[in-house]
C-alpha cells in the first residue's frame, strides 16, 4: 500500500487517517463517495475543506420553556485546518427548506463560511437532502456524505461536540431559548479567542493583543458565572499612579 503520510494533504489534516482516507474516495460526476481509490494523482493539493453536522443541547437534557421540555438541535460547521467554528442556526424545527437557507448563508459569496472551501464533509442525516446539496455543489463547493458507520471520519465535528457539552452545555440548566444561545455565544467566543487547541499545536484560532503578552499583572475574564476562565497579562500602566494599591 502507498504510503500517504508525506501528502500535503495528509499533513493539512494532521495525519487524521479518518479524514484522510475520506478523501482518498473515488467520486463520481455527482461527488457521492464509493469505493477507496488509492490513486495519488488523483488527490488536489492545497485543498481546503469543511465539515458539518449538528448536535443537541445534551444527551439527557432539554431547555425548559412555557410548553415544558424542549429539545433543540445546534446546527454548525468547522474549518478542518484551522478549527474555526460557525455556527448556522439553533432551533427545536429543521425543515428543507430552513436547511436551504442555512446553505445559502453558508456560500454567501461575500463573507459566506465556505468560500474558497472545496469540499464539505457530512453525516447521513436527512436534512442534508439532495437540493441542500445541489446548492452547495452550484457554488463550487463539493458536498461529501461519509459512509455508513464510520465515526472516525467525522472526528473533528465530533471532537467539538464533546468539548461544548463536556466544558459548558452538560454543566448548565437552561431556562429559555435566548440562556441556551448566550452560552453557546460565550462558549464559540472563548473557543475561538482564548482556548488553545491541541489539535493545532496548542495554538488560539483568533488570539487577541493581549495573548503575546509576556509582563504585566495577571488578569482572569470569566464567563458564565466562571464556567469558562481565561487568564491573560495586562498592560504595564506608563504612569505609576494607574497601579493598583495594595490593600
Amino acid at each position: 500500500m502507498t504510503n500517504f503520510s508525506g501528502h500535503p494533504l495528509s499533513q493539512a489534516l494532521n495525519g487524521r487517517k479518518g479524514h484522510f482516507f475520506a478523501f482518498l474516495a473515488k467520486f463520481n460526476a455527482r461527488g457521492e463517495g464509493s469505493n477507496f481509490d488509492l490513486k495519488y494523482p488523483a488527490l488536489t493539493i492545497g485543498i481546503q475543506t469543511a465539515d458539518a453536522g449538528y448536535f443537541s443541547t445534551s444527551g439527557h437534557r432539554s431547555v425548559w420553556t412555557l410548553r415544558g421540555l424542549v429539545l433543540y438541535r445546534v446546527h454548525f460547521v468547522i474549518d478542518l485546518l484551522t478549527r474555526k467554528v460557525e455556527i448556522t442556526h439553533i432551533g427545536c424545527e429543521y425543515s428543507g427548506d430552513l436547511m436551504l437557507q442555512i446553505g445559502r448563508n453558508l456560500t454567501d459569496p461575500f463573507d459566506g463560511f465556505l468560500l474558497g472551501k472545496k469540499w464539505m464533509l457530512h453525516d447521513r442525516d436527512p436534512l442534508f437532502h439532495q437540493d441542500f446539496r445541489e446548492l452547495l455543489r452550484s457554488s463550487g463547493t463539493i458536498p461529501f456524505k461519509l459512509p455508513k458507520n464510520m465515526p472516525m471520519m467525522n472526528g473533528h465535528a465530533e471532537c467539538f461536540v464533546k468539548s461544548i457539552k463536556h466544558e459548558c452545555l452538560n454543566k448548565m440548566i437552561f431556562f429559555g431559548e435566548g440562556s441556551l444561545r448566550r452560552a453557546i455565544d460565550q462558549y464559540v467566543s472563548h473557543y475561538h479567542h482564548e482556548r488553545p487547541h491541541q489539535g493545532i499545536e496548542n495554538r488560539i484560532i483568533k488570539p487577541d493583543a493581549e495573548t503575546f503578552r509576556n509582563q504585566g499583572p495577571i488578569r482572569k475574564i470569566a464567563h458564565l458565572g466562571g464556567l469558562l476562565n481565561h487568564y491573560y497579562r495586562d498592560r504595564i500602566p506608563e504612569n505609576p499612579d494607574e497601579l493598583p494599591k495594595a490593600a
